[in-house]
């Protein structure tokens, strides 16, 4: 929670739709340092990238 206080302050966005956007569920977030070799985790970061996109959408819409 520090960290994210601490990003909070720099004015960083901090989002997780969790269980609302339905599964794969992402609490925090998902997390891989190379391509993610199991299909959960592959459809968890893809499943991240499109909530982020949404978000950003609706944050910065195009005039």
């Amino acid at each position: 929670m520090t960290i994210i206080a601490a990003m909070l302050v720099h004015g960083m966005l901090i989002y997780s739709r969790g269980a609302v956007s339905g599964q794969p569920y992402l609490h925090f977030g998902a997390v891989s340092r190379k391509a993610p070799d199991k299909e959960l985790y592959r459809e968890r970061c893809l499943k991240l990238g499109e909530n982020i996109a949404t978000k950003a959408k609706q944050l910065f819409p195009r005039p």
